[in-house]
C-alpha cells in the first residue's frame, strides 16, 4: 500500500476495492525478461509495486526504480515503510496497512501520497491502488500504480501563491479593479469599489458599466470605449464621473486596458481612482490665485515676484514703473532693472 489515505469500515473490505490472486500473477510478471507480461511492467510509464502483507517490496518496476533512485536490486525484499516512506507518515501508515491486512479497513482507490527517495528528496506520487488476495481470498498485499506529480503540484502551488498575492494587493489597494465584457457589461469589480462608489463588490456585477456615468460624459465615454475595442491590448486614460450610491457624483480617473484577447482575462482591465478631492483642491487653488491676481493688480504699487535673480511674475503696475510690456521682463535678470545702489536680499 503506496498511499497515505484509506476508508475505516468495520468488517473485511469489499465492494469498492478490487481483489487480485496475487501468486500466479507475480509468478507469470517474474518470468524471465522474454516474458510478454515482464516487459508490459517495465515499460510502463509510471511506477508500478507490490507490496507483501510483510509489508517488503515483492514488485518494483523500472520507473519505479527510477523516480526512488534505487537499482532494482536495492529495492527488492526491502520494507517499504521503513526505507522509502518519509519519518513523519511511517508511523501512521505502518497503522493502517496492519489494518488492510487484517481486512478491517477499506483502502482509497485513488490517492496521492509522498515517497523518500535515495537522495532525501520528497517526491508526490499520485497513486491508484488496488488489493492483492490469494485463491482463498486472504488479502496477501496490494498493487499500486504511481505517477509522479511533484512537478505539477509545485507549478500549482506556485500559481496560487501568485493568485493569492494578486488577489491580496487588489483588495487591498485604494484604487479600484473592475473588468468588462466587449458589450461593455462588468464581469468584476474589487471591493475597493465600496470605499470608492459605495457599492458592494459584487452589487454591480451583470449591469452596463455605463449606467451610472454622468449622462454629460457619455458620449465622451462611448467613444473611448469604441476605439478601445479596436486595438487589442492597447491602453487608454480618461476621466470620468460615476454615480455614487448615495446619489453624488464622484470624479474617476480611468486607465483601461484591452485584454480580450488574452485567455486568462477575456475582458477589458479598468483600473479607478477617486481624483474628485484633487480636483476640487485644484480648482480652489484657480480660484485663490484669481482672486490674489485681482487684489494684487488694483495696487497702487508695484509688485513683483522673483527667483534666483529672475522675474518671474509682477503686477500690471510694473509695466508703468519700468516702460515695458509685463511680457518683456518676465524672465529677465531683475538686476537690469533694479539699481545698483539697492541690496535685492534687503528687500526680501
Amino acid at each position: 500500500m503506496a498511499n497515505t489515505k484509506v476508508k475505516v469500515k468495520a468488517g473485511r473490505s469489499k465492494g469498492a476495492v478490487r481483489r487480485t490472486p496475487v501468486r500466479k500473477w507475480i509468478e507469470e510478471v517474474q518470468q524471465p525478461e522474454g516474458n510478454l507480461a515482464q516487459e508490459y511492467f517495465d515499460i510502463a510509464g509510471v511506477m508500478l509495486l507490490v507490496i507483501g502483507a510483510d509489508r517488503k517490496v515483492a514488485m518494483v518496476n523500472r520507473k519505479g526504480s527510477e523516480i526512488l533512485g534505487f537499482r532494482h536490486d536495492e529495492i527488492i525484499g526491502k520494507d517499504w515503510f521503513d526505507n522509502f516512506l518519509p519519518e513523519r507518515v511511517k508511523g501512521e501508515i505502518n497503522a493502517i496497512f496492519d489494518r488492510l491486512m487484517a481486512g478491517k479497513i477499506e483502502l482509497d482507490e485513488f490517492v496521492e501520497g509522498v515517497v523518500l527517495t535515495r537522495s532525501g528528496e520528497e517526491r508526490i506520487i499520485a497513486w491508484h491502488n488496488t488489493v492483492l488476495c490469494d485463491e482463498n481470498g486472504a488479502i496477501t498485499g496490494t498493487l499500486s500504480s504511481g505517477e509522479d506529480i511533484t512537478a505539477r503540484k509545485k507549478a500549482e502551488e506556485e500559481l496560487y501563491r501568485q493568485e493569492e498575492y494578486f488577489r491580496v494587493l487588489i483588495e487591498k489597494s485604494s484604487d479600484a479593479v473592475a473588468i468588462i465584457d466587449g458589450d461593455g457589461n462588468i464581469l468584476y469589480e474589487s471591493p475597493s469599489f465600496q470605499q470608492i462608489l459605495g457599492y458592494e463588490p459584487e452589487e454591480r456585477v451583470g449591469q452596463s458599466g455605463f449606467e451610472d456615468i454622468h449622462p454629460d460624459d457619455i458620449q465622451s465615454a462611448s467613444g473611448t470605449f469604441a476605439e478601445l475595442l479596436k486595438q487589442p491590448g492597447r491602453t487608454v486614460e480618461s476621466e470620468v464621473r460615476v454615480r455614487h450610491a448615495d446619489g453624488s457624483w464622484c470624479l474617476l480617473e480611468v486607465t483601461a486596458t484591452n485584454l480580450l484577447d488574452d485567455p486568462a482575462i477575456k475582458g477589458i482591465v479598468c483600473n479607478y481612482r477617486d481624483i474628485t478631492g484633487r480636483k476640487e483642491a485644484e480648482e480652489a487653488l484657480r480660484e485663490s490665485d484669481q482672486q490674489y491676481s485681482i487684489l494684487v493688480d488694483s495696487l497702487a504699487d508695484a509688485v513683483f515676484r522673483y527667483k534666483d535673480g529672475v522675474l518671474t511674475w509682477g503686477n500690471d503696475r510694473i509695466q508703468e514703473m519700468l516702460g515695458y510690456e509685463k511680457d518683456e521682463v518676465i524672465g529677465e535678470d531683475v538686476n537690469l532693472f533694479v539699481s545698483d545702489d539697492v541690496d535685492l536680499k534687503e528687500l526680501m
